[in-house]
């Protein structure tokens, strides 16, 4: 061994290239067939082992075929009780001794149980389900049941859970404040089911749940009290809602309705659109032409509804006119349990903690109450 070690010594000095060459040749001259196959098989492998190991983000693929490589090599080792230590295999396949132990234990497993193969697989990473999850959490953000639009807000750009691109989408505001009940919402929603369905995978957990919603949910935000324009507003769309439920309750009986006003298909679509342009369009009269105030001539002549209209002081239009069918609707129930409606109002919520003068901290938001149909039809026509 010593006098080998001298011999490779002297052929790796400097001054010796040209020894060195001389000795290859001899050697190249005198092997045998054999020594050429596993010299050009051992290079294959170690080549394909430093290509694979250069990717710096590998597929799941591309792993477990340089696992299944690694095991062949350590194969005849472990069968015929070779003597070898991991550093040396190491350094001649380029290749760390983790991924040999792996390989070796596992090679053991199959000889010992004398099974006909085995599987080795990259885990699977931890955030696997929150990414599954992200496109179906994203479906029921954008639905109109559980989050609405907020016209007090503009656009948002961010990145498409399902394309990967950035998109633009309008800010929206949850329809309900507890976070608790958002998510178990979620849980009970049809987005959940096919999430369930499509990957066999379950995210119940308040931890999925968090950070799902923290990537996905960057265009929807809690409902802010701004102005008192802005809680009317809102506050006279959720009493339409609630209406809308009801009406569809009662259409048998409230499709007799021959009074005055809109009848009871017209008075539905009015109140299921919700907002506050929509009712105003229905119920005030058809808006004018104002010659008057056509400047542009290459324009349309603007038209506006009429200022008696839209302040109460009009015969033929406005809500207490064109809404008849309303006071049908409020003779047709009663202040009993089964004829309440569950309406979402604006309230002071307490919060933790006290302010300055040890009153109970507050914040202004959206709650859930129960009305009578009298009062929320009552309340409709006073907005």
């Amino acid at each position: 061994m010593r006098a080998a070690g001298a011999i490779v010594s002297v052929l790796n000095d400097k001054g010796n290239e040209k020894l060195l060459e001389e000795v290859t040749k001899v050697l190249k001259a005198t092997a045998t067939y054999d020594d050429v196959i596993s010299e050009v098989v051992l290079a294959g492998v170690k080549g394909i082992l430093a290509h694979l190991k250069s990717k710096t983000q590998r597929k799941v693929q591309g792993e477990v075929m340089m696992k299944h490589i690694v095991a062949a090599c350590v194969f005849h080792v472990e069968k015929e009780n070779v003597s070898m230590r991991n550093s040396v295999l190491s350094k001649e396949l380029g290749i760390s001794t983790h991924q040999l132990t792996l390989a070796r234990e596992k090679v053991a497993n199959m000889i010992n149980n004398s099974s006909l193969g085995f599987v080795l697989t990259r885990k699977e990473r931890a955030d696997r389900v929150r990414e599954r999850l992200m496109r179906y959490v994203y479906l029921y953000l954008k639905d109109d049941k559980y989050t609405r639009v907020d016209t007090n807000q503009g656009s948002a750009e961010g990145k498409d859970p399902v394309t990967g691109e950035i998109i633009s989408e309008h800010m929206r505001i949850w329809e309900n404040s507890n976070k608790e009940e958002r998510r178990q919402n979620f849980l009970t929603s049809q987005y959940y089911q096919e999430f369930h369905a499509d990957t066999h995978a379950t995210a119940t957990s308040v931890g999925v749940w968090c950070d799902v919603l923290k990537r996905v949910g960057w265009f929807v935000t809690n409902p802010t009290h701004k102005s008192c324009v802005d809680e009317k507003i809102s506050s006279f769309e959720h009493l339409n809602r609630a209406l809308a439920k009801v009406m569809q309750n009662k259409k048998s009986q409230l499709e007799t309705y021959s009074g005055v006003g809109l009848m009871f298909e017209e008075t539905l679509q009015a109140v299921k659109q919700g907002t506050a342009y929509s009712m105003v369009d229905a119920v005030c009269c058809e808006k004018e032409e104002r010659h008057d105030i056509h400047i542009d001539k290459d324009k349309a002549i603007p038209r506006f509804l009429k200022f008696e209209c839209t302040h109460g002081n009009c015969q033929r239009g406005g809500i207490g006119v064109r809404l008849g069918i309303l006071f049908l609707l409020q003779g047709l129930t009663s202040d009993h349990v089964e004829d309440m409606v569950e309406v979402k109002v604006w309230a002071d919520s307490p919060r933790q903690g006290v302010n300055k003068k040890g009153e109970q901290n507050k914040q202004r938001e959206l709650v859930s109450t129960k009305y009578s149909v009298a009062n929320c039809v009552m309340s409709t026509l006073q907005s």
